[in-house]
């Protein structure tokens, strides 16, 4: 899609090979993601055993997205997805600080990205 930006917070970026790729976090709060993540959230039945959908209305869950960058430096670029993982942050029973532990609920990378150690 011309023009498209991740949307969420940029948390990591990273080059393999000559690929550039770039992971975002979003919340259900985040603009345009409800709407992504609902088209984005249907691969995961063809790709995950036992997959479900998530309640997006909880607000503790977070979501990473994984995307390649395209388009050499100064000029526009493109984005293409590589990857999707949700996390869930868990009330943690005893600690005293962050009562809150996350852990990873489903990851899926997409097939044409399988196998290049992202």
């Amino acid at each position: 899609e011309t023009g498209f930006r991740p949307m969420g917070e940029l948390v990591h970026s990273f080059k393999k090979e000559d690929d550039t790729y770039e992971v975002y976090m979003c919340q259900e709060s985040t603009p345009r993601f409800r709407e992504y993540h609902e088209r984005l959230q249907s691969w995961i039945m063809f790709y995950i055993d036992a997959a479900s959908f998530i309640d997006i209305d909880d607000d503790s869950w977070r979501f990473f997205l994984l995307f390649q960058k395209h388009g050499k430096e100064g000029t526009e670029h493109n984005y293409s997805v590589a990857g999707y993982i949700t996390v869930y942050e868990y009330y943690a029973y005893g600690r005293d600080k962050n009562m809150k532990r996350p852990r990873i609920s489903q990851m899926l990378i997409l097939p044409p990205y399988q196998r290049r150690g992202l």
